[in-house]
Order: structure tokens, then C-alpha cells, then sequence
């Protein structure tokens, strides 16, 4: 059995209408970073990641949709053995990144959008709820903030220093600027 001709046009038409009325956008590289800061009881350190990689999409201007991911070993934290030992202790080697995904946007009053979505760290999916400055420019769009990530939703084991592991909530400080083409 073969479909009419006009159903076989007509899902063409909806679907290429479907494309194209998304816009996707991608992450500027140069502009965007991630930073954590973590606590122990002996001291505080944070790192940072200045490539992240991610793109945006909108429909009928409006956010829609986000997908977000860092590679672990471009975490810098200024100390060669700190950064070994994390990627170690979040087996970097079998998910050597952490990732966010959000289907769920919400544009808010003064410039804040709000993101209900999830991380991928470690083979560990960890809910998420956000609230960020959003700030749409001639250039693109901007997303700016800072978060925590609680790791005691996971099983990883926290790294220890003198009998005691770090904290388990760990600050995230984002900012994120996409390009208009």
C-alpha cells in the first residue's frame, strides 16, 4: 500500500516547518566558562572550565530547549594532583564529561529565565532546578548565575583529606553566552 500523494507532501511541509521554525544557537567557547568552588573543612579551592560546549534552541523566540557539557579533564583548579584525583574519583575515563540537558524553559520578569533539567555526572543523573540572569543582546543571548550541585544524590564517593570528605554541595558558577548567526 503506498500513501497519497498529498499525505506524503503535507508531512513534508510539517515537518520542514517544524525545522525551520526552531533556531538553534551555539555556545561561544571563547566567552563561556564553568566554575565550581568546593569546601573541606582544611581549606576551599574551586576550578574552572573555559571551553564548555552547548547549544540553544528557540521556537518563536522563546528558549526551548538547552544542552550544556564540560569535559572533565579541562578543569583547572591550580593543583596538577587535586585535578588528577577528580578525575579519578569521577571515573573520568568512562564519563569523561559532566552534561546538562533542559526541555523545560521558563522565561521570567527582570531577565531571569528558569531551567528545570538534569546533570550527567559520572553515570549519575541528578535533577536540577535553576533560576538565571538571561540577558538577550544584538549579539546573542547570555546566561549567567550560580547554582549548587548536591553530589550526595549519587553514590560517588567524596574525596577525603585527613579522615574528613569534602562537602557535598558544591557552588557551580555559570556563564554561558550564545551566538546569533
Amino acid at each position: 500500500m503506498t500513501l497519497p500523494r498529498s499525505i506524503i507532501i503535507f508531512t513534508f511541509l510539517f515537518l520542514t516547518g517544524l525545522i525551520f521554525s526552531q533556531d538553534r544557537l551555539m555556545l561561544d567557547t571563547e566567552k563561556s566558562s564553568i566554575i565550581y568552588y568546593a569546601k573541606h573543612p582544611a581549606h576551599k579551592w574551586s576550578g574552572v572550565n573555559n571551553v564548555p560546549k552547548g547549544v540553544i534552541e528557540f521556537e518563536e523566540n522563546t528558549p526551548n530547549r538547552i544542552a550544556v557539557k564540560a569535559n572533565l579533564v579541562d578543569f583547572d583548579s591550580k593543583s596538577a594532583n587535586r585535578d588528577a584525583n577528580a578525575l579519578r574519583i569521577f571515573n573520568a575515563i568512562e564519563f569523561p564529561e559532566v552534561s546538562f540537558y533542559s526541555e523545560d524553559l521558563t522565561l521570567n520578569k527582570k531577565d531571569t529565565i528558569s531551567i528545570i533539567g538534569e546533570f550527567n555526572l559520572s553515570g549519575y543523573k541528578i535533577p536540577q532546578s535553576v533560576d538565571l540572569q538571561y540577558i538577550e543582546s544584538d549579539t546573542g543571548y547570555s546566561i549567567k548565575g550560580e547554582f549548587i550541585l548536591d553530589l550526595s544524590q549519587t553514590k560517588i564517593r567524596l574525596p577525603r583529606f585527613l579522615f574528613k570528605p569534602i562537602e557535598s554541595q558544591i557552588r557551580c558558577e555559570i556563564q554561558l553566552f550564545f551566538i546569533k548567526n
